[in-house]
C-alpha cells in the first residue's frame, strides 16, 4: 500500500457538518472522495512489490506460552494486590490508575502477552457516573529487595504494573465511591486458518466469529463478518512456500473497511477512474455527510453491507488469519480514595520446614499433603489409602520458580518426594513407600556396608541419587539417597548431602586433580559404596570408567584422605566406543576414543531426553551441539582451536532463536536474547565473564525498554527505564549495585511525577 488509508465513514463523520446542504465544504468533500477512491483502487490494482523474506519470523501459533496454571497464579497475585486511585493525568484531564504486581516467576515474555481492560464502571460522585475509557496504557516496572539473613544472601524481584485509564468526565478528585470491574488475562494460544481463492463464497469461522469469504485479490482478502469485529484483534500474515513471512520495506499489514456497493463497482471495473467513481457515489457522499451523526446502520443503508479488507504488503501466496485466545479473569475492586499502593512483600521462609514437613495429626493417624489432596497414614506411617506419587516440592534454599519455570530442565522436575515429621523422627514418602530418614553414622555402625540402591521400579526412579545425574541440578542443597544396608538387609533413605561427612568429603576433594571441574567429573556421580571403619569410612569411587578406593579418617573436625589404590584399573589405551550407563541401565554417554584420545563423535544423554553431541579431533573439541529429545537443536557453539569462539546460539523448541552469545577464546564478550516472536529482547556486554557497560532491553515494538550501566557485574551510575512510547519513565542512580542518591519517576509527557532519595 502506498498510502495508509483510514476507513472513510470515520473521515466523513469528522467533516464540518451543517443542516444546510449548501454549506458543505466542497474541498473537504472532494478530499474524502479522493482518499476513499485511492484506498479502494489500490486494493484492486495489480500489485508490483519490492518484497523481501523475513527468515527470522516466528509463527505465533507455534510459540511457547505459559501454562494455564502459571497464568492463573499470576492473575491471582495481580488481583489480590490490586489498588485503584483517581489522580490528575499528564495534562488537564484525570485518570484512573490501576496498580499491582505479579509473582516472582513472571517474566517479560509473559508480560508481553498480558491484557487489562475495564468491563463495568460504577464509580460516581453524588450525581454522575464517571466515563472511563475501557482500555488503558500499561507501564511495567520492577521492585527488588535484597539482604543477608543468617549469613546467607537473598534477593527478590517482582514485576510491577501501573495502568492509566483516561477519565472523560470533568471532575474533582474527591468524593467518589463505587466499584469497577476489570478483566485481565494472558494469551494462551492462537486460532488461525488459511484462506485461498477456492474458499471464495465459503462460510468460515475463526474463534467465535463467523464470516463469508467475499474475494481473494492479489494482495487482499475481502471478508463479510456476521458481527462487528472492530476490536477482534485479527491479523493477516503472508507466507512463502517455506513458511517464511513476505514483507515489503516500510509497509505493514493493514485492516480496513469497504462497503459492498463500492466493492461491486470496482469488481465490475478494477480500473475505474476517479471521475466515474465520483459520478457513481457523489450523491451518496453528500447523503452520508448529512447523516454523519446517525448510526452505522444508516451508513450501510447508503453504501450497502460493510466488508472487512485485510491487505498484505506483497502478493498473497499463503494467506493466514490469526487471533489470540486468552486465559482471563474478571474481578471487581471497590474504590477507596485513602487506600495506599501495595508493595510486594518478601515471601515467608517456607522452603523445607513449612512445605515438605507439613503434617496434620488426628485420631486416625497422620494426614500427609500430597499434591492437592491430604492422604492418611496410620500410626506406623503406613498408607490407610493408596498414596500417590509425591509432588514437585521446594528444596531448602530454592523456590518454586526454579522448578515450575525454565531455570532447570526436566531432570530436576523429576525430584518427587514428601518429607514428614512424626514423634520427632523424619520420614520420606516416595511412591507408595514410607522410609525413615537417618543420619549415616546411625544407620551404618562399624562393620556395615552401604550400597546405593539400583532402581528397578518407577517408585525409585523419581528420587535423585548421587549416581543419577545430579550434576544437572548442581544447585540443589539437600538430596536424600536410597541405600541398602547389607548387614541388616534393609533399605533406608539417608540425608547424606545434609550430613557433615558428605560436606567434608566435598571440601577435601575440591582441589584434587581427580575431581577436576567439568562434565563427567562431579563427586555426585562417583560414590558407589560406603563402608564404615573404626574412626572413618572406606569409599568406592568411579571416574570415567575407572575404580578407586579411598579411606577417610576423622581427626578433630577434618578427614584425612588417603588413596589406597592410586593406579587405574584399566591401564591399556582406549580405542573405539566407551559407554557409560545410569544406574537404571539407561545409556548415559558414548565416548569415541583413538589411542586414548577422544576422536570423532561423542554423545552424552540427559535424563530429561536432551543429548549433547561433541566432535573431537585428536583430543581437541571441534564442534559442540545440544539437542532436545525429539531431535530439535537446543544449543550450538562455534569451536575454534578447541575453544568457544564466535557466535553461540540457543533455540526455542519451535526452532526460533532464543539467545546468542559471542565468545573469544572461551571468554564471553556479549550476548542477546529474543522474544519468542523474533524481536530482540535484550543486549548485554561482558568483560571477564561479568556484565560490563550498557545493557539494553527492548519492547516488542522495538523501542528501548531500559538502559542499565554495569561495571564488573554491578549496576553503577544512571540507569534508565522507558515507556513503550519511548518517553523516559525512570532514572535510577546506582552505586555498587545499590540505589543511592536521587532517583526520578516521570509522567509520560516528560514532567516529573516523584523524586526518590536513597
Amino acid at each position: 500500500m502506498k498510502t495508509k488509508i483510514v476507513i472513510f465513514f470515520l473521515i466523513i463523520s469528522s467533516l464540518s457538518y451543517s443542516q444546510e446542504k449548501d454549506s458543505i465544504k466542497l474541498k473537504e468533500l472532494e478530499f474524502a472522495e479522493k482518499l476513499t477512491y485511492a484506498f479502494t483502487s489500490e486494493v484492486f490494482k495489480k500489485q508490483e512489490h519490492n518484497s523481501k523474506i523475513d527468515k527470522d519470523y516466528k509463527l505465533p501459533w507455534n510459540t511457547k506460552l505459559y501454562t494455564e496454571a502459571q497464568s492463573k497464579k499470576a492473575l491471582d497475585t495481580l488481583i489480590k494486590n490490586a489498588t485503584i486511585k483517581i489522580k490528575k493525568g499528564s495534562f488537564s484531564n484525570h485518570i484512573l490508575e490501576f496498580n499491582s504486581y505479579f509473582p516472582e516467576f513472571i517474566s517479560d515474555d509473559l508480560i508481553s502477552i498480558f491484557k487489562l481492560s475495564i468491563k463495568t464502571n460504577k464509580i460516581a460522585d453524588d450525581s454522575t457516573i464517571l466515563k472511563i475509557q475501557e482500555s488503558g496504557n500499561s507501564g511495567f516496572g520492577f521492585h527488588s529487595s535484597s539482604g543477608f539473613e543468617n549469613g546467607n544472601a537473598y534477593s527478590h524481584n517482582w514485576r510491577t504494573i501501573s495502568t492509566s485509564f483516561d477519565i472523560k468526565t470533568k471532575i474533582k478528585t474527591e468524593g467518589f465511591k463505587g466499584t469497577i470491574e476489570f478483566e485481565s488475562g494472558f494469551i494462551k494460544g492462537y486460532d488461525y486458518l488459511k484462506i485461498k481463492k477456492s474458499d471464495i463464497g465459503k462460510e468460515m469461522k475463526i474463534g467465535n466469529y463467523d464470516f463469508t469469504v467475499i474475494d481473494v485479490l492479489d494482495n487482499s482478502l475481502i471478508l463479510d463478518f456476521k458481527t462487528n469485529i472492530e476490536d477482534l484483534g485479527l491479523t493477516l500474515v503472508n507466507l512463502n512456500k517455506k513458511r517464511q513471512r513476505i514483507i515489503s520495506s516500510g509497509v505493514m499489514f493493514s485492516s480496513q473497511t469497504l462497503f459492498k456497493d463500492v466493492y461491486l463497482k470496482f469488481k465490475e471495473n478494477p480500473n475505474l477512474s476517479f471521475e466515474d467513481y465520483k459520478k457513481a457515489f457523489h450523491s451518496k457522499f453528500i447523503e452520508m455527510i448529512e447523516n454523519a451523526k446517525k448510526k452505522k446502520e444508516t451508513q450501510e443503508n447508503i453504501f450497502g453491507k460493510e466488508y472487512r479488507v485485510f491487505t498484505s504488503s506483497g502478493n498473497l501466496i499463503n494467506a493466514y488469519l490469526y487471533m489470540p485466545k486468552y486465559f482471563s479473569k474478571k474481578f471487581e475492586i471497590t474504590y477507596n480514595e485513602n487506600e495506599k499502593e501495595r508493595i510486594p512483600k518478601e515471601p515467608k521462609k517456607s522452603p523445607l520446614d513449612k512445605k515438605m514437613e507439613l503434617y496434620f495429626e488426628n485420631e486416625d493417624g497422620v494426614a500427609v499433603l500430597l499434591g492437592d489432596n491430604l492422604k492418611l497414614l496410620d500410626k506406623n506411617l503406613r498408607p490407610i489409602k493408596s498414596v500417590e506419587s509425591g509432588i514437585y516440592v521446594k528444596i531448602l534454599g530454592k523456590s518454586l520458580r526454579d522448578f515450575n519455570g525454565e531455570k532447570y530442565d526436566e531432570t530436576c522436575k523429576a525430584y518427587k518426594y514428601v518429607k514428614i515429621v512424626y514423634d520427632d523422627d523424619e520420614y520420606l514418602i516416595a511412591g507408595k513407600n514410607v522410609y525413615k530418614m537417618e543420619k549415616l553414622d546411625k544407620q551404618a555402625p562399624q562393620g556395615s556396608t552401604l550400597e546405593f540402591f539400583k532402581a528397578e521400579s518407577n517408585d525409585y526412579l523419581k528420587v535423585f541419587k548421587p549416581n543419577a545425574g545430579m550434576e544437572f541440578c548442581y544447585q540443589i542443597t539437600y538430596s536424600p539417597i536410597l541405600i541398602k544396608n547389607t548387614k541388616k538387609d534393609s533399605y533406608t533413605f539417608i540425608d547424606v548431602i545434609k550430613d557433615d561427612l558428605y560436606s567434608k568429603i566435598t571440601n577435601q576433594f575440591k582441589e584434587a586433580d581427580f575431581f577436576q571441574s567439568g562434565s563427567n567429573a562431579n563427586i555426585y556421580d562417583k560414590i558407589t559404596k560406603i563402608e564404615t571403619t573404626d574412626g572413618g569410612f572406606l569409599l568406592d569411587l568411579r571416574h570415567d570408567g575407572d575404580s578407586y578406593k579411598v579411606s577417610l579418617t576423622k581427626k578433630k573436625n577434618k578427614y584425612i584422605v588417603k588413596y589406597l589404590n592410586k593406579k587405574k584399573t584399566s591401564e591399556n589405551k582406549r580405542n573405539g566406543i566407551t559407554k557409560e550407563f545410569y544406574e537404571n541401565g539407561d545409556l548415559k554417554a558414548e565416548w569415541n576414543y583413538k589411542n586414548n584420545k577422544l576422536n570423532g563423535i561423542s554423545k552424552k544423554y540427559y535424563k530429561d531426553g536432551k543429548y549433547a553431541v561433541k566432535n573431537y579431533l585428536n583430543g581437541k573439541l571441534i564442534e559442540s551441539k545440544t539437542y532436545l529429545k525429539d531431535g530439535i537443536l537446543h544449543e550450538e557453539f562455534n569451536i575454534e582451536n578447541g575453544k568457544r569462539n564466535g557466535t553461540a546460539t540457543r533455540f526455542y523448541k519451535t526452532g526460533e532463536k532464543r539467545a546468542t552469545w559471542e565468545y573469544k577464546d572461551n571468554v564471553l564478550i556479549s550476548g542477546a536474547t529474543y522474544y519468542i516472536i523474533g524481536e530482540k529482547k535484550n543486549d548485554y556486554k561482558y568483560q571477564e565473564g561479568k556484565r560490563n557497560g550498557i545493557s539494553i532491553g527492548y519492547f516488542l515494538n522495538g523501542k528501548k525498554k531500559y538502559e542499565w550501566n554495569y561495571i564488573k557485574g554491578k549496576l553503577e551510575g544512571i540507569t534508565i527505564e522507558y515507556y513503550k512510547s519511548g518517553k523516559k519513565k525512570y532514572e535510577w542512580n546506582y552505586e555498587k549495585n545499590k540505589l543511592k542518591g536521587k532517583s526520578i519517576k516521570y509522567y509520560e509527557n516528560g514532567s516529573v511525577e516523584k523524586i526518590l532519595s536513597y
